[in-house]
């Protein structure tokens, strides 16, 4: 049955599919938000490409967001039999697990949780029973914040996470300061554990913003154009022209 432009139903109809729409490309406009929220964070991470991370000391930089991507070292101790894995996670075309355990700052109060590396899924379990390196260790890489979605460990598991949410990992696992940004290593621990393999600050992280986003326009001008064809002008399929 053609609605007729007259009835109620018409209107009732085009007002739910306009807000449809409009919510629709609210969604899209979100994603290129997102878009453009990463192209500021892979510049700001170019910016750090050429900064000697042996000289300057993060020890004091951990818990301020405004220190995001910055790249420096620690030194500190490994929290034993506390390993974990985020995952799963692609890296150079192969699915696997970054390896993360918490890291105590020396003199501070304060553990952090450092990404180790990235093992293929062959290798996470053998990776997370490993015991990590022992006595005063310097680390040499990049501060990033955790990823803002949160998620309960897969299956109750606390060695087992899909998302970085620091906060949530922290207070899991015993760390003692749920800090809001996390470590990632870049030369340590591959001399450590040659199973390990680097990851980067951004690697992985990233979302395909670009393709949600013409989705999501793509579905609100189906929509529109869907309505017009049956409601509006029905020729399109040969049916009787609404009054």
């Amino acid at each position: 049955m053609v609605l007729r432009r007259t009835n109620t139903g018409f209107w009732t109809a085009a007002l739910v599919v306009g807000l449809v729409v409009a919510y629709f490309v609210h969604l899209g406009f979100v994603q290129i938000d997102l878009i453009a929220q990463e192209h500021g964070l892979a510049a700001a991470q170019a910016a750090q490409q050429n900064v000697n991370a042996s000289k300057i000391s993060l020890m004091d930089a951990v818990d301020d967001p405004a220190n995001d991507l910055r790249r420096g070292y620690l030194r500190g101790v490994w929290k034993q039999n506390a390993n974990i894995k985020i995952g799963p996670r692609v890296h150079s075309g192969m699915s696997g697990y970054w390896i993360a355990t918490p890291f105590m700052l020396a003199n501070q109060k304060i553990t952090i949780l450092a990404i180790r590396g990235w093992v293929p899924e062959t290798m996470a379990p053998v990776m997370l029973s490993a015991q990590a390196p022992f006595g005063m260790a310097t680390l040499t890489g990049a501060l990033r914040a955790g990823e803002s979605v949160s998620e309960t460990p897969v299956a109750g598991d606390q060695q087992s996470w899909r998302k970085l949410d620091i906060d949530a990992i922290a207070a899991a696992n015993g760390v003692e300061y749920p800090a809001r940004l996390v470590f990632f290593m870049e030369t340590s621990s591959l001399s450590e554990d040659p199973a390990l393999r680097r990851v980067q600050p951004l690697e992985g992280m990233d979302v395909p913003h670009r393709q949600y986003a013409f989705f999501w326009f793509g579905a609100a001008a189906v929509l529109a154009a869907l309505f017009y064809a049956l409601a509006v002008h029905p020729r399109f399929f040969n049916l009787p022209k609404a009054r």
